[in-house]
C-alpha cells in the first residue's frame, strides 16, 4: 500500500503561524501634524518573544517588560520594528507610561494593570 505524501506536522505549525492575522493597534496620542493617528502592527507571539520577555522580567522590573514587548513586537505598515534595543532608555525616561501600559496591554492580550503587577 503507498502512502500519501501529507505535509509534515511541522509544515503545517508554520503555515498555521503564518495565516495568523496581523493585529493593528492605534495609538492615537501619537498622532502626526495633520491628527491621523499612528497605526502600528503586531504579529502572533513566538517562544523566542515569550523567551525575551521572559527574560526581561526576571533581570528588570515592570517597567523594562513593558518596554520589552514594544521593542520585541511593534511594527510599522511596512513590517520594520518601530524601536530598537536603543530606544529603551528613550521609552523608559521620556514616553507617558500609561500609553505604554495600555499598548503592551493590547499586545499581550492582559489588562494594563496585571501587567503592571508582573
Amino acid at each position: 500500500m503507498a502512502a500519501k505524501k501529507s505535509t509534515s506536522v511541522l509544515a503545517r505549525a508554520k503555515n498555521h503561524f503564518e495565516n495568523q492575522p496581523i493585529r493593528e493597534i492605534v495609538v492615537p496620542e501619537w498622532a502626526d501634524d495633520e491628527g491621523n493617528p499612528f497605526v502600528m502592527y503586531v504579529k502572533p507571539w513566538t517562544i523566542q518573544d515569550q523567551g525575551k520577555l521572559q527574560f526581561a522580567i526576571k533581570s528588570g522590573n515592570e517597567a523594562d517588560a513593558v518596554v520589552e514587548v514594544l521593542v520585541i513586537k511593534c511594527l510599522d505598515a511596512n513590517g520594520d520594528k518601530v524601536f530598537q534595543i536603543g530606544d529603551k532608555v528613550d521609552l523608559r525616561q521620556n514616553v507617558d507610561a500609561n500609553v505604554l501600559a495600555r499598548i503592551a496591554s493590547e499586545i499581550t492580550g492582559t489588562d494594563t494593570e496585571e501587567l503592571e503587577k508582573n
